[in-house]
């Protein structure tokens, strides 16, 4: 399955996985923001059962999501590893498993205000914004912890081959003008003034990695834009792929090799999102 999220600067085609990643500032506060911004109008329904696509859509004025679970949900809007489940605990089962269609819809101040912020400042106010949706509709309450938890690290091993991003023009019709990270799903991952974190999201929903939280210790700058391309053989399918699929190698091989970055099996210290109340929200 794959989601589009789609501001108005850059499109990100990724897994679910978007755009998301740990982060030791999980419930921080909206810099110099006079006035939180929220969502003026609000829409939350079950999706219909014969749905099959999912997506998360982010739109000059609103916030669309399509069948998506409040698991899922809860990962975008605090910047959570969607490759594992551990950093979400607690909650009732159907957190993971009813799925809804979602809508909430800005004012036009706020639309304005919102859409002059730079992008990582606008997504960081759409996260900020479907937060307190959650908490009106879901009648959310949250508090954060650290636990150890088993995780995959990512070390850079000298220089990385990471290229860093440069910003198209203006108006380019380039077709590699796209930003974000794509993944296809068969040992492929593309990133175009992608930062770490999504990568580490990414990499946390292959079967390789068995569920374990990435965590970046590359020691490269947190809001870093690189440019970077990463071909592997998929667990399981051997010699089955063309020399146009994939490298021939595993992933960790691929990793090391392409990208300059180790990753390593251990436990640490990870920040986590404890459900203490949660409620199935009323249908409008």
């Amino acid at each position: 399955m794959e989601l589009a999220i789609v501001s108005r600067r850059a499109a990100l085609l990724c897994p679910i996985a978007a755009m998301a990643g740990l982060s030791s500032t999980l419930l921080a506060q909206m810099p110099s923001a006079t006035k939180e911004p929220t969502f003026e109008v609000s829409v939350v329904r079950v999706s219909k059962p014969d749905v099959q696509s999912s997506n998360l859509n982010l739109r000059e004025d609103r916030l669309l999501a399509q069948n998506l679970t409040l698991q899922y949900l809860l990962q975008f809007a605090y910047k959570l590893s969607s490759g594992s489940d551990d950093q979400i605990v607690g909650g009732p089962k159907w957190m993971k498993s009813t799925r809804f269609d979602l809508e909430g819809k800005m004012d036009a101040e706020t639309a304005a205000k919102v859409g002059k912020m730079k992008n990582d400042e606008r997504l960081e106010a759409l996260r900020r914004m479907l937060k307190a949706l959650l908490a009106d509709r879901f009648q959310l309450k949250v508090h954060q912890e650290t636990r150890i938890l088993p995780v995959v690290r990512m070390q850079a091993i000298g220089e990385t081959k990471l290229v860093k991003f440069e910003i198209p023009a203006e108006g380019s019709t380039d077709p590699k003008s796209w930003q974000g990270l794509r993944n296809d799903g068969h040992g492929h991952i593309e990133g175009r003034g992608a930062d770490l974190k999504m990568l580490a999201s990414v990499l946390a929903v292959q079967p390789e990695i068995g569920g374990r939280l990435v965590v970046d210790q590359t020691g490269l700058p947190e809001h870093g834009r690189f440019t970077f391309e990463l071909k592997w053989t998929p667990e399981g399918l051997g010699g089955t792929q063309t020399d146009s699929d994939a490298s021939g190698m595993s992933l960790f091989a691929a990793m090391q090799e392409e990208l300059g970055i180790k990753l390593t099996a251990g436990k640490g210290p990870v920040d986590v999102l404890v459900i203490d109340g949660v409620a199935m929200p009323d249908e409008n």
